[in-house]
């Protein structure tokens, strides 16, 4: 937790469905693909949303609030702020 953030609570997302919320970290716990998030300070390309992002195993997207995450397929932990 190098951020500094005291996580009020985890959530693994197994499923395709929108999950909202204010999450501050994203860990694969199996390899996935993040169909879409929604984020406050992070753009693909510099531009845009992310989608399509592959995250594989053990990796994770960190540093920046996330208010959602739709996934493809896989699964990930979310942790809250």
């Amino acid at each position: 937790m190098g951020m500094g953030y005291s996580p009020s609570k985890a959530i693994i997302i197994t499923d395709t469905a929108a999950h909202t919320g204010r999450f501050y970290k994203v860990e694969a716990l199996k390899n996935a693909v993040i169909a879409a998030m929604t984020s406050e300070g992070i753009t693909e390309n510099g531009s845009g949303a992310p989608s399509a992002i592959d995250l594989h195993h053990g990796a994770c997207i960190e540093g920046v609030i996330f208010t959602s995450i739709t996934l493809t397929s896989g699964h990930v932990v979310v942790y809250s702020v």
